[in-house]
């Protein structure tokens, strides 16, 4: 049911108007249950003269949190109480939007009506008028309606808390809303949105085996919640857990085969698992088709397609996405990165200063455009961009190992070899930075000094050829040719899975 404060708990009677003597009789027995809390009852005895009374019942039945249905001969051959009154009392009733309670009145035929698959009133079911003490069905009867209040108190208590909570989230307070949604899992009501928000709020604090935790509790409430399996699904992907999340995406899949988000996180757990075609082709063109303004579908896709070296069909995933949203900086990126790989190399500026635009302090964003700029040939304008890189990040290794690439190939090396270095200090354990250092210092025909290098380079990355192919050319240069060669063989048989 939605949130309402509990000061405005409502119960509608819907009754035949011969049954008037036993409705006031019953309310007399809930005044006690009215003081404790503050709960209204209404019947159409209250409508005053003149008024539209249809209208007036519609209204009272449409905001009524509790429908109490009291079932006699009369109630039966009323057309306006069965077909009208109780049909709409049951449709609330099974969407959820309140609660309908029968009590059998008076003795009557209600074998297969249409509210005989409700819990009735009094207990066995047993008729009002059969009780030889009148005033002990009543006091049943009101104990039947004052355990239903008390449910829907403590879940509407509940859900004010968790709006609380989702609130709080919604402001980066998740410590704050962690507490609050404990407050209502507090009140034990089968809420699986409650244990829902719990995990997402513990997922933004990267307290993920918790988050799982509560998901599950979440699946045992409702376990048929595709949105749960999907945020279970991402927290599995986020812990590496790769074929479990593809497991539980499939299950959310088929709960509802048009999940745009369980088909994303099974995209991007594919793409984690280098299984790029199936991501593709089928997962992200799934997502596409259900949901064609989905910016992050194509962000994945082209993803996806530029692993494959589908470069144009990967630039034009990235492109839908930047016209979407022209503020989607992924798409830039993806779009700069593409067109660098088709040799595209002016558009490729283009996107990345498109990029800069939006993020103008980002190291990597340059030293994109470095790359490409070396590509032009346009050396000295692509060092003065690595240079703005290091100043807006100096520990960013990438712009030292661009900058200091290009002064090896430039073969100044004394200046390269200070890059070099620098670019070790940013990150010790970078193979391209020791092979970098190497290949410089054979340039200078420091050998002992390079195959130290090459071997700091293996051992960090022994699958690096250029490693392998540098310390070939130190040992060579140190005359030591029977190891050059081997060193040589190794980067030979390298290279070819490269």
């Amino acid at each position: 049911m939605p949130a309402k404060s509990i000061e405005s708990l409502k119960l509608f009677y819907c009754y035949a108007h011969e049954d008037k003597p036993l409705l006031d009789e019953l309310d007399k027995h809930l005044a006690h249950l009215k003081r404790l809390t503050n709960i209204t009852t209404w019947s159409a005895g209250e409508i005053n003269p003149g008024a539209e009374w249809r209208q007036e019942i519609d209204v009272k039945l449409e905001s009524a949190h509790i429908i109490i249905l009291l079932i006699s001969s009369y109630f039966m051959a009323s057309d306006y109480c069965y077909s009208v009154e109780m049909e709409k009392a049951l449709e609330r009733h099974k969407e959820g939007l309140t609660r309908v309670i029968p009590i059998i009145m008076r003795d009557v035929d209600w074998d297969g009506a249409p509210f005989s698959i409700l819990h009735v009133l009094p207990t066995g079911a047993k008729p009002v008028s059969q009780w030889s003490n009148r005033d002990a069905a009543f006091a049943d009867i009101a104990r039947g309606i004052r355990k239903t209040v008390m449910e829907l108190v403590n879940a509407i208590k509940a859900q004010e808390l968790m709006a609380e909570g989702l609130a709080l989230g919604e402001l980066g307070r998740y410590e704050e809303a962690l507490i609050v949604f404990e407050q209502a899992l507090a009140f034990k009501i089968d809420n699986a949105s409650i244990y829902l928000s719990k995990g997402l709020a513990l997922g933004k604090l990267e307290r993920f085996e918790e988050a799982l935790a509560a998901f599950e509790q979440a699946l045992e409430f409702e376990p048929n919640n595709g949105g749960v399996y999907s945020a279970k699904g991402i927290t599995l992907k986020v812990l590496e857990r790769y074929e479990e999340a593809l497991v539980v995406f499939d299950q959310a899949i088929q709960l509802d085969a048009q999940d745009i988000s369980a088909y994303l996180g099974k995209g991007l757990t594919l793409n984690s698992l280098r299984r790029y075609e199936e991501a593709a082709w089928f997962v992200f063109e799934q997502a596409i088709k259900y949901s064609p303004q989905n910016i992050q579908a194509y962000l994945g896709q082209g993803l996806a397609l530029y692993e494959l070296g589908c470069y144009e069909d990967a630039w034009f995933a990235f492109e839908r996405a930047s016209t979407l949203d022209p503020e989607e900086i992924s798409a830039y990126l993806g779009m700069g990165s593409s067109l660098e790989k088709l040799k595209c190399y002016d558009e490729a500026l283009v996107a990345f200063a498109q990029a800069i635009g939006l993020r103008p302090n980002d190291a990597a964003i340059y030293c994109s455009v470095g790359i490409v700029l070396d590509r032009l040939g346009r050396h000295e304008e692509a060092i003065t961009i690595f240079d703005q890189a290091i100043q807006l990040n100096p520990d960013y290794i990438g712009a030292y190992l661009g900058k200091a690439f290009i002064l090896a190939r430039s073969e100044w090396f004394d200046e390269s070899l200070v890059v070099f270095e620098q670019a070790i200090g940013c990150m010790a354990n970078r193979s391209d930075a020791y092979a970098g250092k190497g290949m410089v210092l054979n340039g200078l025909e420091r050998y002992e000094e390079a195959l130290v290098a090459f071997n700091q380079s293996i051992k960090f990355n022994p699958k690096e050829a250029a490693a392998h192919y540098g310390r070939s050319l130190a040992l060579e240069g140190l005359g030591m040719m029977r190891e050059a060669w081997r060193a040589y063989l190794v980067a030979k048989e390298l290279a070819r899975y490269e």
